[in-house]
């Protein structure tokens, strides 16, 4: 019975206590309740003894496992357990280490982190620059150019005088009041000014709007001074300047005239092709193939001609003989 009622007691004791401690508190039980004593005083000390060894397992369960413990840790722990020497013993309480002093950086961090952060302050933009409603004023033409705008040539030449010159106005005016000056010059009977002026043009400024017309002016003028290769130049500038211009046919009309006053044969059949092909139905189409015929036959025959005339110039072989030709000087003879 004793060893039924110590097995039964064996079940909660390992819950709290190890098998060394469970086997030394059994080999007590068995010496206080030897065979020899009565049954009525084991009958006694059975309880006892029970109630003994259940409270000092709660006891030493109590002191060694921590309350805050899982369950499942706390069943595992021993029930006696032995520190090591210089260890601190399972729920004893142990005194907190002194904390170690902030360092300067953490310092600054942690008085970083309370300083109140300030409210989020807008960058002021600037101010988009204010556009003036007033009119840009620009600069007044020259006092030559409002009197010749007026008709007024002649005062506009006297203007033109009183402020430099022709020629220094020419060096500094834009292509507009070159025209202008070309207008003077031909008012005043300065041709060579007007041509200066118009080169100015089309020289400096051959992107301008006034180039094609000072091309052909400039073409026109130097035909009738009977510069027809310089007039040719310009018509053919004309031209380029502008392709489908209104005097585009006049002008390659001009180019065509003035290779016939030279006799270039080459340059005028080339440029009486391209007239026809450029324009079908030009005017001058008929006129400008029946001269080109005729010069060409022209050149045939004095080509045939001239090659006639040397072959009748040319000594026959009696001629040779009869009168040979002795060395010596052709005038004396000797």
């Amino acid at each position: 019975m004793t060893r039924r009622l110590a097995e039964q007691l064996r079940v909660p004791l390992r819950d709290h206590g190890t098998s060394l401690r469970i086997d030394g508190l059994w080999r007590r039980l068995e010496r206080g309740l030897g065979a020899s004593e009565p049954w009525s005083s084991g009958r006694l000390l059975a309880p006892a003894a029970l109630v003994l060894v259940f409270g000092s397992g709660v006891f030493v369960g109590a002191r060694f496992v921590r309350p805050d413990a899982a369950p499942e840790l706390r069943a595992e722990v021993p029930f006696a357990l032995e520190a090591a020497p210089g260890a601190a013993r399972p729920g004893a309480r142990q005194e907190e280490a002194p904390k170690a002093e902030p360092s300067a950086r953490q310092a600054r961090r942690s008085r970083a982190l309370a300083a109140p952060v300030a409210p989020f302050e807008e960058v002021p933009q600037a101010a988009p620059p204010q556009v003036s409603d007033a009119p840009v004023v620009a600069a007044a033409p020259p006092a030559w150019e409002r009197l010749a705008e007026a008709g007024d040539f002649e005062a506009a030449r006297a203007a033109l005088d009183a402020q430099g010159g022709f020629e220094s106005a020419i060096a500094v005016s834009p292509a507009p009041a070159l025209m202008t000056l070309v207008d003077i010059a031909r008012a005043s009977g300065s041709k060579e000014r007007a041509v200066l002026a118009l080169r100015r043009v089309v020289d400096a400024f051959p992107d301008a709007p006034e180039a094609p017309d000072a091309a052909w002016t400039l073409g026109n003028m130097l035909a009738h001074s009977g510069d027809q290769a310089a007039a040719a130049e310009a018509f053919s500038l004309y031209r380029r300047l502008s392709p489908g211009g209104d005097f585009a046919q006049d002008a390659l009309a001009h180019e065509v005239d003035a290779a016939f006053a030279r006799g270039d044969l080459e340059l005028s059949a080339r440029l009486v092709t391209q007239y026809e092909n450029e324009f079908p139905n030009g005017p001058r189409l008929a006129e400008f193939r029946a001269e080109q015929e005729r010069r060409l036959a022209k050149a045939t025959a004095k080509a045939s001609g001239s090659a006639e005339a040397d072959e009748s110039a040319a000594p026959t072989e009696d001629e040779a003989e009869a009168d040979p030709v002795l060395p010596g000087d052709a005038k004396t003879g000797k």
